[in-house]
């Protein structure tokens, strides 16, 4: 997320939610279902970037991959203290078209 942070300006009044954390308070089916969703959604744009050499690694480029859109999280069923209301996001994925081993 400090990537996203450092390049980026959430609007006034704007949330932003990250999930995919390992500790996240969703259970695994909720992220599967997510990520599913996600993975759905078409490349919307395409962005050769270099990668720094960094822990024994080489430099190297690679082709990045851009697809958002919205998706619906419901609230967790068993937490009282949370919303009931489903709660509207925005979904921004970006992946490594033809990732590297390792």
């Amino acid at each position: 997320m400090r990537q996203v942070h450092a390049t980026l300006t959430p609007a006034p009044g704007s949330l932003w939610v990250h999930v995919g954390d390992p500790l996240a308070d969703m259970c695994e089916d909720e992220i599967s279902y997510a990520l599913t969703q996600a993975r759905a959604f078409p490349s919307q744009a395409s962005r050769l970037i270099e990668v720094p050499a960094r822990h024994g690694r080489q430099a190297r480029s690679t082709q990045l991959q851009l697809a958002f859109g919205q998706m619906t999280l419901l609230p967790p069923r068993y937490e009282p203290r949370a919303s009931k209301e489903p709660l509207t996001v925005w979904v921004v994925r970006v992946w490594e078209e033809q990732a590297k081993d390792g």
